[in-house]
């Protein structure tokens, strides 16, 4: 192997005029070959100062005059920078399980006091003498909704097609509207409205697909 090599690369093959990436080359590399978030200003900054030490190191191996020496110097510079790379992947796709995990969780929770609310709303049908609470509980489910919406858009976006497709997560994209409709459709904040056990049935069950989709895709 040629002792000599060109420090703003990391080399691969005999011949140092052979780079494949510069640090910053590197970086862009990676965000553009995997399905993981964009790697931060502080990861940047973190493999640069892998590159930094990389090119004192190469400097060093240039001056040496023992090729034997130089070789094994450079094999285990890459053997140490390729497992600071596997382990700051493996850091981004840990984040990217903890985002998926928290953003379900909060989801599901939304769902089981929407489904709370919901369901005691239509099985109880209005009441003049509780119309403060029934108001109360219309304004609760009316500000849920929105919010369901928002974080199921965010679930959706860090799941991955294979993903969707094996858990058939797909429906998840239309339970806001979905459970929207249910809940605050038909005689939803009139006096006149009546229970409605087949409103509460069909709510329940909707919740329950849910759930059921957005437990299996978690973390």
């Amino acid at each position: 192997m040629n002792s000599a090599f060109k420090s703003d690369y990391i080399l691969m093959g005999d011949h140092p005029s052979n780079p494949i990436y510069s640090p910053h080359e590197f970086i862009n590399f990676i965000n553009n070959s995997i399905s993981l978030p964009i790697i931060n200003s502080r990861q940047i900054d973190l493999i640069d100062q892998v590159a930094q030490s990389t090119t004192k190191i190469i400097e060093a191996v240039n001056s040496s005059s023992n090729s034997g020496i130089s070789s094994a110097i450079f094999v285990a510079i890459i053997g140490a920078f390729s497992a600071f790379i596997f382990s700051l992947l493996q850091q981004i796709n840990d984040r990217k399980s903890n985002r998926i995990k928290n953003t379900s969780k909060s989801i599901l929770d939304l769902i089981a006091t929407l489904e709370q609310l919901s369901l005691k709303y239509w099985i109880t049908g209005y009441n003049s003498d509780k119309k403060d609470d029934i108001s109360i509980d219309e304004a609760r489910i009316k500000s849920i909704n929105p919010l369901i919406d928002k974080h199921m858009l965010i679930l959706l976006s860090y799941l991955r097609p294979r993903v969707l497709k094996k858990y058939n997560a797909e429906q998840l994209s239309v339970f806001p509207s979905d459970i929207f409709t249910l809940t605050t459709g038909g005689d939803f904040e009139s006096p006149n409205r009546i229970q409605s056990k087949k409103t509460a049935t069909a709510i329940s069950k909707k919740c329950l697909e849910a759930i059921t989709v957005i437990k299996a895709i978690s973390p």
